[in-house]
């Protein structure tokens, strides 16, 4: 417990000077009590009466009690002026600060599955989003955005240090929201556009795609040119490879089966996008090396800032406040009723 104001609680000095006269004058209230017990017996009635009249409560402790009241009133609102509060200890702790984009390919290659959860077969977009919400609630102190590509382009979440939106974001991915195609050129330039103005340094875009670029307007070589010019990293990571890999399908009669098709997987172009921005290119071919590959780009770009932080302050000033007007509520109604000078 500390106080916000000490120097309020200076104000406490009047009630001491006031309580120690006071304290003494009860001692002589009680002595005197004692001292006129022993006559009642053996005074005349009338003089007993006026006696038991000075000797009532009112006449006895009327004055203690609005001395009392006045003082503790006095002291509970210097305490609420001087704000009592709790504050947890000042921590200082180092947090990574980076702006991430990621542009995620939602083509129709990404049915394929190739990818295995727990065992199980699943398709490509299943398996990047897993791994995504985990790689997201690793970045603590980071900024994130989610750019989605087919054929079309468009921004599914702005950056935020928020990480639950942003996994909230991932959830609702769905393959060919944005169309069939792949525009990697696209992808890249919408995903520069969100971020290059930025001021801060470490800005990184974190392209994942399993195809070719075949359509859009920009090519994937001009759209890392203006990367590179605006300083931004793009790390790449290439999902799968030419390889057939397995589709579902359903016959003639309704009957869900895996047929093997083959991949048009541009490898060439993903490491050229890497090497001209000067980032990173990485290859996953299942769920595992896309973990490992999300893990390395979690060393890379580190930024490392201190921050400073407490908790949140408790006020308690409340409490002193509410008894401390009370008590001077008390005595202003004893004062002017029960204990009138009149009557005591």
């Amino acid at each position: 417990m500390t106080f916000h104001s000490p120097l309020a609680l200076v104000l406490l000095l009047p009630a001491l000077y006031f309580l120690i006269p006071f304290s003494s004058r009860l001692r002589t209230v009680f002595k005197k009590e004692e001292a006129a017990i022993p006559f009642l017996f053996s005074a005349p009635i009338l003089e007993v009466k006026a006696l038991a009249q000075k000797l009532s409560w009112k006449a006895r402790y009327g004055e203690s009690i609005l001395a009392s009241l006045k003082i503790i009133g006095w002291i509970l609102l210097v305490l609420a002026l001087a704000r009592p509060q709790k504050v947890d200890v000042l921590s200082e702790t180092d947090m990574t600060g980076r702006d991430i984009m990621l542009a995620l390919d939602l083509s129709g290659s990404m049915q394929a599955m190739d990818f295995k959860i727990d065992s199980n077969r699943v398709d490509r977009l299943a398996a990047l989003r897993k791994v995504t919400k985990e790689f997201i609630e690793s970045r603590a102190g980071d900024r994130l955005g989610i750019v989605v590509f087919g054929d079309k382009v468009f921004l599914q979440c702005p950056l935020t240090t928020d990480q639950g939106a942003v996994e909230r974001y991932v959830d609702a991915l769905e393959i060919g929201m944005a169309g069939a195609g792949t525009a990697i050129g696209d992808a890249l330039v919408v995903s520069l556009k969100r971020i290059r103005n930025i001021s801060e340094h470490s800005k990184v875009i974190i392209l994942v795609t399993d195809g070719k670029n075949n359509s859009g307007e920009v090519q994937p070589s001009d759209a890392a040119q203006l990367a590179k010019s605006a300083g931004v990293k793009v790390h790449v990571i290439g999902i799968g490879s030419s390889a057939p890999a397995p589709f579902p399908v359903k016959d003639i009669f309704g009957i869900r089966r895996l047929v093997n098709r083959p991949m048009d997987y541009d490898e060439q172009t993903l490491q050229m996008i890497a090497q001209v921005t000067g980032g990173s290119y990485f290859n996953a071919k299942d769920t595992s090396q896309l973990a490992d590959v999300y893990t390395d780009i979690d060393s890379l770009e580190k930024r490392i800032t201190t921050s400073y932080e407490s908790s949140r302050v408790t006020e308690y000033f409340f409490i002193p406040l509410l008894w401390g007007s009370l008590a001077l509520a008390l005595a202003a109604i004893f004062q002017s009723t029960t204990l009138r000078r009149g009557e005591v």
